[in-house]
């Protein structure tokens, strides 16, 4: 993550259907301001819990990249741990491009933060993902991913005046475990 990453995270953050399932700390339009101030947070913190998804090549030292172009960003994911009791419970969330949509990148992504956050840190033991119920590609996402579902909670969100339910996803480190295994067999 580094400054120059902010035009194209501005660019692939803007999207109509970007904003529509997060939360309202997520700008609408995403601004290079807003950009530049989610990287210099991030770049701030002495432990890294949120991420930049890049496409795959170098881009050209100390030049913004362009949006599309070569190591250029996509989208972000992050995990927020909880707080209190909950501190061995973190939350997973992300946002993707819309012209990046469909080709396993955020799949992809999910499972190698999902690895991350049970490696990284051995006290968490249970990773969630709340989904609205009208975001169906996040719904596929999560479900690849290995996640369960645990819960619908129905009215949860209210965004733009549209009310919705939310789908609330569990992988435990047990789980984990098991699919991970699986994978390496």
């Amino acid at each position: 993550m580094h400054v120059l990453d902010a035009q194209a995270m501005s660019y692939h953050g803007s999207g109509p259907t970007i904003s529509r399932f997060m939360t309202l700390s997520f700008p609408s339009p995403y601004t290079l301001k807003a950009a530049y101030g989610w990287i210099g947070f991030n770049l701030s913190q002495d432990t890294q819990y949120n991420y930049v998804i890049c496409l795959p090549g170098d881009p050209s030292p100390d030049t913004v990249p362009a949006p599309n172009t070569p190591g250029s960003v996509i989208g972000g994911i992050g995990l927020e741990r909880g707080t209190n009791i909950w501190t061995h419970t973190m939350e997973i969330g992300y946002w993707l491009g819309e012209d990046q949509a469909g080709k396993g990148i955020m799949t992809a992504a999910h499972m190698a933060i999902t690895d991350w956050a049970f490696e990284a840190f051995p006290d968490v033991l249970k990773l969630i993902a709340q989904v609205n119920a009208g975001n169906t590609a996040s719904l596929r996402i999560v479900e690849k991913a290995g996640y369960i579902r645990e819960a619908v909670l129905r009215w949860q969100t209210c965004k733009n005046g549209d009310v919705s339910d939310v789908h609330v996803y569990r992988l435990c480190r047990d789980e984990w475990e098991e699919l991970k295994a699986k994978r390496n067999a």
